[in-house]
């Protein structure tokens, strides 16, 4: 199988990986760990009372890191069961 370079597919991952270490960055400077971030942008998203099966599907991360963070996001009081 022979594959072409596809310079906007290349482009493209350029800018997700731009954004990715820029949104990393943000939450080095904030104090926060990077799945603490995805599950923050997934509440927004999904609004207050979402499950953390909706949370886990929307992010992407798997169910431990889920139950794991938003225990440690609660304790730390930045949000609230």
């Amino acid at each position: 199988m022979r594959f072409e370079k596809q310079p906007a597919l290349q482009e493209f991952d350029r800018l997700k990986n731009a954004i990715d270490e820029l949104y990393h960055e943000i939450c080095v400077l904030q104090g926060l760990f990077d799945s603490a971030n995805a599950i923050l942008q997934a509440i927004l998203a999904l609004g207050n009372g979402c499950t953390q099966t909706e949370i886990y599907k929307y992010t992407l991360l798997n169910k431990q890191v889920v139950d794991s963070s938003v225990k440690r996001l609660d304790q730390e009081g930045v949000i609230e069961f």
